[in-house]
């Protein structure tokens, strides 16, 4: 799971994002993350998706595309 954190003063403005990477299992990275979140001083925002349907031919590219790439690691792991 990941979380992107924004820090924020009132008397100027200074922002950075923090992604934290952490497995989800863990009690002890969910407890901290927990913490984080309850000290109420971080602004913690959801990536923003796109939610537009592809076209038929866009989906085509992006098949041949990857099929491409996919191919090239695969010869490149053999010479």
């Amino acid at each position: 799971m990941c979380a992107a954190l924004r820090y924020k003063r009132k008397d100027f403005i200074t922002m950075a994002t923090l992604t934290i990477t952490y497995d989800g299992r863990n009690k002890v990275a969910r407890n901290v993350v927990e913490l984080i979140r309850s000290l109420d001083v971080f602004h913690i925002s959801k990536p923003q998706t796109d939610e537009t349907e592809w076209t038929a031919e866009q989906e085509r590219e992006a098949f041949l595309y990857t099929s491409k790439m996919n191919a090239a690691n695969i010869f490149a792991d053999k010479l």
